[in-house]
């Protein structure tokens, strides 16, 4: 047999092989979530907390602002195809930590979604590795990430802010004048809109637009602004 035919024998088998292992992959996956089952259930955490953390590994993570209650409230959404994610959430020396991943890797879903009510003075760490990430009205210092997905930080008085997405779009909007906002995306849109006033801002992108529109640019400025994203659009704005 000649070389070139043998070859040509073989990539067809690989590429042969190649489907059939995405069909199956496609169609256990399609099995798992028509054969998934969901689970919802609340916690209300009534101890003293100033910190709160959570790490997601797939599901969205929402975290809001509840005025002037002292208590969390924790509802959780989790859909199991075989074995359900594994949670872990414990309260200690005034840190609040939700924590939810997959034991194993396995065709179907296998994912918890957070929605936390919180006070407004805390201080947040909200992360996703396969979801969107959500934070409303927060006052205390935030640091919300995801690697797929959208990060959107809105409505609060936070002094500091960091943003960060490896794949999704970043959004910074808040009612009062930061002290320092780090917003950065690999592959999304980076838009921060903070009140008018004198910013020290950096707006770069490498393949997209960039634009400061409505505030006074200082680079001796105390306040700070980084807006950044490697492919898609950084906007700095007055809102």
């Amino acid at each position: 047999m000649r070389p070139r035919r043998r070859l040509a024998i073989v990539a067809v088998a690989i590429a042969a092989a190649l489907s059939l292992l995405l069909g199956l992959v496609v169609m256990f996956g399609g099995v798992g979530s028509a054969l998934a089952s969901t689970e919802r259930d609340t916690t209300v955490i009534r101890k003293p907390a100033r910190r709160v953390v959570i790490a997601v590994g797939s599901g969205d993570v929402t975290v809001f602002a509840t005025g002037t209650k002292r208590e969390i409230r924790v509802s959780r959404e989790s859909k199991r195809f075989l074995v359900g994610p594994r949670i872990t959430e414990t309260v200690r020396g005034g840190v609040v930590r939700l924590k939810s991943d997959c034991p194993l890797p396995l065709p179907g879903p296998c994912q918890t979604s957070y929605r936390v009510e919180v006070p407004r003075g805390v201080s947040l760490m909200a992360k996703s590795t396969a979801g969107n990430v959500r934070v409303e009205g927060i006052r205390g210092p935030i640091r919300a990430e995801s690697t797929a997905g959208n990060v959107d930080v809105s409505g609060g008085r936070s002094r500091s802010v960091q943003a960060r997405s490896t794949a999704g779009n970043v959004a910074v909007r808040l009612r009062s004048r930061p002290d320092r906002i780090t917003a950065k995306s690999t592959a999304g849109n980076v838009d921060v809109q903070v009140p008018h006033g004198t910013y020290s801002i950096e707006a770069a992108t490498t393949a997209g637009d960039q634009s400061v529109t409505g505030l006074v640019d200082d680079p001796d400025a105390r306040r700070r602004i980084m807006a950044k994203t490697t492919a898609g659009n950084a906007a700095v704005r007055a809102r």
